[in-house]
C-alpha cells in the first residue's frame, strides 16, 4: 500500500473518531498535515484500546500491544501492518516526535481502564499532561515548533484536556468511575483556575500562528474553564455543553484572529 493510502486511512480514522483534531489538522500546511493525521490516528487507537473493552485485563493487553509497537518502531524494526505504524516508519519527521511522549501517553491511558480514583490533584494533572499535553507537544513539533516552547505548549494542551475532561465528568460517573480526586466546589474551581493560567502560557510567545493547527483542538477550553471557575457546580450537574454553533464560532475566532 502506498504511503498516501496509509495517510488517507489515518485521516479517515481521525475524522470519524476525533473530529476536533481532524479539523485542526486540515488547517495545517500540506507538508505537516499527514504527520498530524498519523499521530492523531495512533492516539485514537490507544484511546479505543483503553475504553472499548469492558474488562480492565483486556484493555491492559491491548495497551501493551501499542506500547510494544512503539518500542519496535523506534528500534528500527518492522512494526505491524497498521496504516499509522507503516506511515510513521517511513516518515522523515519521526525523529521530531519523542518516543517517550507516546510511551507516557499509553501509560496514562492505562488509568482509563481502571475505576479507581486519582489519588490527588497532582495525579490528575500528570494524567492530563501525558495525554493532552504530550499529544499537543508532538503536533507542535510536526509543525516545526522549536523545543524552547515545549513547556508552554504542553501546558496549553493539558488545560484543553482538563476542559474536555470536566465536561465528561457526568458520563464518567455514570459509567462507575470516580473521575475527580475531590468533588468539592472549591477543589473543582481551583483546577479550572490553574488551567486558565496554563492557557496564558503561550500568549507571551505568540505561538498561536505557527502551532495553531495543533492548538485548535483546545479552542473551547477558555470559555469552558471560565464557566467552571465561576460555577464549579456545573461540572457535576452536566451544564458545560456548548452548542455546535458556538464551538464553530470560537474555533474560527481562534484561527483567524488569534482570540485564544
Amino acid at each position: 500500500m502506498p504511503d498516501t493510502a496509509d495517510i488517507q486511512a489515518c485521516a479517515d480514522m481521525v475524522r470519524a473518531r476525533d473530529p476536533a483534531r481532524y479539523r485542526g489538522a486540515m488547517r495545517a500546511p500540506p507538508e505537516a498535515r499527514g504527520g498530524l493525521m498519523v499521530i492523531y490516528a495512533l492516539n485514537a487507537e490507544v484511546v479505543r484500546a483503553a475504553w472499548a473493552p469492558k474488562e480492565p485485563a483486556l484493555a491492559e493487553i491491548r495497551l501493551q500491544y501499542w506500547h510494544e509497537q512503539i518500542e519496535t518502531l523506534y528500534a528500527g524494526a518492522a512494526a505491524d501492518a497498521h496504516p499509522a505504524l507503516r506511515a510513521m516508519a517511513r516518515a522523515d519527521w519521526r525523529k521530531w516526535v519523542a518516543k517517550a511522549d507516546f510511551i507516557h501517553l499509553i501509560g496514562a491511558r492505562r488509568l482509563d481502564a481502571q475505576p479507581a480514583p486519582f489519588a490527588d490533584a497532582q495525579a490528575l494533572w500528570a494524567y492530563l499532561d501525558a495525554t493532552g499535553g504530550g499529544l499537543m507537544a508532538m503536533g507542535a513539533r510536526i509543525l516545526r515548533m522549536n523545543d524552547h516552547y515545549d513547556t508552554a505548549i504542553r501546558r496549553y494542551g493539558r488545560a484543553g484536556a482538563l476542559a474536555a475532561y470536566l465536561a465528561a465528568v457526568p458520563a464518567l460517573k455514570a459509567s462507575g468511575r470516580h473521575p475527580l480526586p475531590d468533588e468539592s466546589p472549591a477543589a473543582i474551581a481551583a483546577l479550572a483556575q490553574g488551567a486558565l493560567e496554563d492557557l496564558d502560557a503561550p500568549r507571551k510567545y505568540r505561538l498561536m500562528a505557527r502551532a495553531g493547527p495543533a492548538m485548535l483542538t483546545a479552542s473551547e477550553a477558555r470559555p469552558v474553564l471560565q464557566r467552571v471557575a465561576r460555577q464549579p457546580g456545573l461540572v457535576l450537574s452536566g451544564g458545560l455543553a456548548r452548542s455546535a454553533f458556538r464551538q464553530q464560532v470560537r474555533a474560527l475566532a481562534c484561527e483567524l484572529f488569534h482570540l485564544w
